[in-house]
């Protein structure tokens, strides 16, 4: 069984095959956590009504998956189950943004998590892996 990261012992280089589905999937979960943390903000400050804490959990887990997925692309040859991984994190934090009612204000910033898990996602699930 072959790893997606092959090491040169003569440099000590790291070469990663899928960079771009690691990226997009770690930036895209981390934008997510970084969501969460804004929608529980106003509630922490005492300036209004936060989100229900269900929402704010289902974010965070969803986003945790996506960071899951990140890391398999890069860690194992399993490229087509992280994808899976991350278009199901994608689906998931828009549902619970949608069903949460978050008014989006114009800001892409709540829609870019899901945006980039589903790009990463998509990539990664279909894209053919040379041998």
């Amino acid at each position: 069984m072959e790893s997606n990261i092959k090491t040169s012992t003569q440099k000590g280089v790291l070469i990663m095959k899928r960079p771009l589905e690691f990226a997009l999937g770690l930036i895209g979960g981390m934008l997510g956590i970084i969501l969460a943390f804004m929608l529980m903000l106003p509630s922490m400050l005492g300036k209004g009504e936060g989100y229900d804490v269900n929402y704010i959990i289902s974010i965070t887990v969803f986003s945790v998956i996506g960071i899951i997925g990140a890391c398999i692309v890069v860690n194992g040859p399993h490229t087509k189950v992280a994808g899976w991984l991350m278009i199901i994190s994608a689906l998931g934090i828009s549902a619970t943004l949608v069903y949460s009612g978050v008014h989006l204000g114009g800001s892409i910033l709540f829609l870019l998590p899901g945006i980039l898990l589903i790009i990463a996602g998509i990539i990664a699930a279909f894209k053919k892996t040379r041998v």
